[in-house]
């Protein structure tokens, strides 16, 4: 993920998601079965905007291109490939970002984003946490 910050409480930034558990291709013809690409805005509420040092709290909106293909809970013995629910190939998402600079550039961050895949619809919630730096 990479963010440019276009104002002090502006930025711009992009991403791939990597999901490691995905249905066997081979069982239904998929596009992108494991990789979701996204672009998106940001909008900093904290008063110094996105500050390299301090606290920080945002939102963000974006869209993007790929499958979510999350595994229902299924019991160990069931051992189908095709178990897992394909979504559409488009996305939007909003979200908000709280991430904590430190000193000399390096900070940490969680993220909860709610996405919406299309046309094939599917809701997907995710919590993610990043390390980082500033440049």
């Amino acid at each position: 993920m990479a963010r440019y910050n276009v104002t002090p409480r502006i930025g711009l930034g992009g991403g791939l998601r990597f999901q490691f558990d995905t249905a066997d291709t081979s069982v239904r013809a998929q596009t992108l079965p494991n990789i979701l690409l996204y672009a998106r805005a940001y909008y900093a509420f904290t008063p110094q905007g996105f500050a390299p040092q301090g606290l920080v709290a945002a939102v963000f909106a974006g869209g993007g291109g790929g499958q979510i293909q999350p595994k229902p809970a299924l019991p160990a013995r069931e051992t189908r490939p095709s178990a897992h629910v394909v979504s559409g190939l488009g996305n939007a998402h909003v979200g908000v970002r709280v991430e904590q600079g430190l000193r000399n550039g390096f900070h940490f961050a969680a993220e909860l984003t709610l996405q919406f895949q299309f046309p094939t619809f599917l809701f997907d919630a995710d919590l993610a946490a990043y390390l980082g730096f500033h440049f």
